[in-house]
């Protein structure tokens, strides 16, 4: 982006960085080929695990940037970790973004699981981390 600014008015797109990143189960070049549940939980999941001190946020100034950079004219977020986001999904991906400061931050990886993940690796068998269930579910 020109002069390191993150939206290009003139494209309209805005470079995102990490802020709409998801795991994927694959290759895709449009967020709309994603499960629109599997986006969310990844989405919130990213973003907890990289970002823990969203639960620290202002709501009200949270709010209001978010705001701010929704009323942009955006007609593709563009991301590192994301395929791109069209203009049919921004406003869901916007609403997910809001509820990251309310959002309880998923399991992460334990020590067994990285050593189950190592094995896999060195035997040539497949592995597939599946998150425990949250406390009291």
């Amino acid at each position: 982006m020109a002069g390191g600014r993150p939206y290009a008015d003139r494209t309209g797109v805005y470079w995102a960085v990490d802020s709409f990143a998801t795991p994927l189960p694959g290759y895709m070049d449009d967020i709309a080929q994603h499960d629109p549940g599997a986006w969310q939980g990844g989405l919130e999941m990213f973003n907890c695990w990289n970002s823990p001190w969203f639960k620290l946020l202002d709501q009200d100034k949270y709010e209001q940037h978010v705001d701010r950079v929704q009323r942009l004219e955006i007609d593709v977020i563009a991301a590192c970790h994301s395929p791109v986001i069209r203009k049919p999904q921004i406003d869901q991906a916007f609403n997910m973004i809001r509820r990251l400061p309310s959002v309880t931050p998923p399991a992460q990886p334990s020590q067994l699981d990285l050593e189950a993940l190592m094995h896999a690796l060195a035997t040539g068998q497949e592995y597939a981390w599946e998150p425990s269930p949250p406390p009291g579910a």
